[in-house]
């Protein structure tokens, strides 16, 4: 959801606009004139008609116009988004993410879910590292790791949210933003809205740790980070 945003803001927060999550692709080729950005994953190199271009600055295209990934360095997810040709937009860029975001957490910061009660152990789950299964999609990352028990591995059907963790008996689920609206398994913990960005770019086969932070700390977190983006849209303005 950063990269997206930060992508849009590039732009000018247009309303008319297409966005496109890219994890596995060569390149693009336009058929529109516009003006694009791309956010997100970083690349070796990019290319634009065979010219080196940079992450988070806005370039015009024109119709037959060739967009270029070089090899995936660090991150998953890279977002392309394009809106209608504006000359004034052109050239605008980010800057440095340290310049206005918090760096990414050593661990992926978490909350007590509506279910936590029911692990046998809360210890083990957040002293434990998890891989993030190749059994994944834009709904969820399945964990793998340590056998997580708990009293029950079913619930009434209830609401769940982006982040959320449910535990399954072949191991725990985090939730992304493309879920389901409800679930049937016991909801133990919440990833933090700022940290579910940073998760959302670890490569599946990576190592993930957690830490548990209370509610008043999410919440501020949150704030940092809605600041965060009025400071760079007030920058790009």
């Amino acid at each position: 959801m950063l990269s997206y945003q930060t992508a849009r803001l590039l732009l000018g927060s247009p309303t008319t606009y297409h966005s496109s999550e890219i994890i596995f692709s060569q390149g693009a080729v336009f058929t529109q004139a516009c003006i694009f950005t791309l956010s997100g994953a970083h690349y070796e190199r990019i290319t634009f008609n065979d010219k080196t271009i940079t992450a988070n600055t806005v370039y015009a295209a024109y119709p037959n116009d060739v967009l270029k990934l070089g090899k995936k360095i660090y991150g998953y997810r890279l977002y392309l988004m394009a809106s209608p040709l504006n000359m004034q937009r052109i050239g605008y860029a980010r800057g440095a993410f340290s310049h206005y975001f918090a760096p990414a957490p050593k661990k992926i910061r978490v909350i007590k879910s509506a279910e936590y009660s029911f692990l046998h152990d809360p210890k083990a789950f957040l002293h434990s590292p998890f891989k993030l299964s190749l059994n994944a999609d834009l709904s969820g990352i399945r964990l793998d790791g340590i056998p997580i028990k708990a009293s029950s591995y079913d619930i009434i059907s209830s609401v769940v949210a982006d982040g959320t963790i449910q535990l399954t008996r072949k191991g725990a689920i985090v939730l992304l933003r493309q879920r389901q609206i409800t679930g049937g398994y016991p909801r133990i913990l919440s990833v933090i809205n700022p940290d579910l960005d940073f998760l959302a770019q670890y490569q599946l086969g990576m190592r993930v740790r957690f830490e548990l932070i209370s509610l008043l700390k999410a919440q501020q977190l949150l704030l940092q980070r809605q600041q965060a983006l009025q400071h760079l849209a007030q920058a790009l303005n």
